[in-house]
C-alpha cells in the first residue's frame, strides 16, 4: 500500500505594495523614500471667455514642504496670457499634499503635476 501523499505547504502572505517611489516605482517592503502625492484634485477653473486655454495642457512644478503646503509652483509651460497664468498660479497655490517621506519621515520635495482643465 502507498505511502499517504505528504500535506500541501500552508499559503505564504503577501505584503501590500509599498506606495510609489519619487521616481513613480515602488520599492517594496521598508522602502525608503516615497514621493508628495496631491490631495486637492488637480483640475484648474478657467473662464469660459478665454479660448486659449482648451488647447492647452498645463503642467505645473510644485515645491513642498514637510507638511504638504505649497511653498512655490511653476508653470513648465506657461500660456501666452500672462492674467491666465496669474490666475492658474493662484489656485495652484491652494493645493496641499501628502508630503513625500524619507526614511518614515516627512520632508520637503519637489513633483510635477499635469493639471486638468474645467472651462467654467
Amino acid at each position: 500500500m502507498a505511502a499517504p501523499p505528504a500535506p500541501a505547504a500552508p499559503p505564504v502572505a503577501s505584503a501590500p505594495a509599498a506606495p510609489p517611489t519619487a521616481s513613480g516605482e515602488g520599492r517594496g517592503i521598508g522602502a525608503a523614500r516615497s514621493a508628495a502625492r496631491l490631495i486637492t484634485p488637480a483640475v484648474l477653473k478657467i473662464p469660459s471667455d478665454i479660448t486659449e486655454a482648451m488647447t492647452w495642457s498645463p503642467i505645473a512644478h510644485f515645491h513642498i514642504d514637510a507638511r504638504g503646503i505649497v511653498t512655490d509652483v511653476e508653470l513648465t509651460n506657461p500660456t501666452p496670457n500672462p492674467q491666465l497664468n496669474r490666475s492658474i498660479l493662484e489656485q495652484l497655490r491652494a493645493y496641499r499634499f501628502f508630503p513625500a517621506l524619507d526614511e518614515g519621515k516627512p520632508t520637503p520635495s519637489t513633483i510635477d503635476v499635469r493639471v486638468g482643465l474645467k472651462i467654467s
